[in-house]
């Protein structure tokens, strides 16, 4: 019987490139026991979320015929089971992969119900990777920028500090911890840190490679095409950009103008990174993350030394929101168009 591993994420640690290598490399990796299967409709398993979580953009054609969804069991259902009776019964270790496992809302897993329709494999662990708050919270609203659906920034960090959820994605991460184990066992669990598998010396893809127990390295494996990299935007830029559409979606040559300029304006004011955040803004999100991260201490407490998770992150390199003067950035916006103009002048200080 087969062994089971699946990714439930966190997003935003990673997730798309660990699914696209494992993916583009499944065939080299059978051959040494570990299955990646191609489920479809994408190189991840969120198809597997469904019997749970509605997810509009897998094609109906995906089910089958309606009739396998008689007596009580949807197509969804219908669609597991056919996966479990196909890789259950293998030789060698199952890798999924979808981070939609990991949602809050507006539907979760039941973990239960799921630990169940699983019960065939011989051996089922879960792993999912923390990132600390300050990073997280700003990556989702990029990412939900990048696709044209956020709404201010400030509303929602707000939203996030309160509720401890962004975009129903759950930022507490001891609220995905709970959740997992109301269907699994502590000793199925397994929770890696983002910033120390990035660290690890072959890349995100290490750890998972040894919890395969995989005997294949990194370099064994072909690397994605440079198209497939999904590179994170700069911050800054695009917050600028989307105040200067809203409602709009955003405008990729203003994006590109904008990023240019922070560029140079970092460098001048001699920063490596930008931020979606005011100084006071990241400061809230350091004590509240502060004090949701304590229930993680007995999960990835070491003798190696503290994990990044409980660590305050530097500022020393980061150019805030509230760093930049109007003096920065008016030079770098089209002098005719002064309700672009306007908007950002409204929403930086000057």
């Amino acid at each position: 019987m087969a062994r089971l591993l699946l990714h439930i994420g966190a997003h935003k640690t990673a997730t798309s490139y660990i699914q696209r290598r494992f993916h583009l490399n499944r065939d080299l990796l059978a051959r040494h026991g570990i299955l990646y299967p191609d489920i479809g409709p994408n190189r991840a398993h969120h198809i597997l979320a469904t019997p749970w979580i509605d997810i509009p953009e897998i094609p109906e054609s995906y089910w089958g015929p309606e009739e396998t969804g008689s007596a009580g069991r949807t197509r969804q259902d219908a669609f597991f089971e056919k996966f479990t009776e196909d890789y259950a019964s293998r030789k060698g270790t199952v890798f999924l992969s979808a981070e939609v496992f990991s949602r809050a809302l507006p539907q979760h897993v039941d973990m239960a119900d799921l630990a169940k329709r699983l019960s065939d494999f011989e051996e089922v662990k879960i792993v999912y990777v923390v990132r600390h708050q300050t990073e997280y919270i700003q990556s989702i609203w990029l990412q939900v920028a990048k696709n044209g659906k956020a709404g201010r920034f400030d509303p929602f960090l707000a939203h996030a500090l309160q509720k401890h959820l962004a975009s129903g994605i759950w930022i507490d991460h001891h609220q995905v911890i709970e959740n997992v184990l109301s269907g699994f066992s502590r000793d199925q669990l397994i929770l890696l840190d983002y910033e120390t598998i990035r660290k690890h010396p072959e890349g995100v893809i290490g750890p998972f490679l040894e919890l395969l127990e995989s005997p294949l390295h990194v370099h064994d494996l072909a690397e994605l095409d440079n198209r497939e990299a999904n590179i994170s935007p700069d911050p800054l830029a695009i917050w600028m950009t989307h105040a200067a559409f809203f409602p709009n979606p955003l405008k990729l040559g203003l994006y590109q103008k904008l990023k240019a300029a922070l560029d140079r304006i970092r460098e001048n004011h001699g920063k490596k990174k930008t931020s979606l955040y005011t100084r006071a803004q990241y400061e809230a999100v350091i004590q509240a993350s502060s004090e949701m991260n304590i229930p993680l201490r007995p999960w990835l407490g070491s003798d190696k030394g503290e994990s990044p998770i409980f660590t305050v992150p530097s500022t020393e390199q980061i150019l805030f929101r509230d760093d930049l003067t109007e003096a920065d950035w008016a030079p770098h916006l089209p002098e005719g168009n002064l309700r672009m103009r306007e908007k950002l002048r409204a929403a930086l200080p000057r």
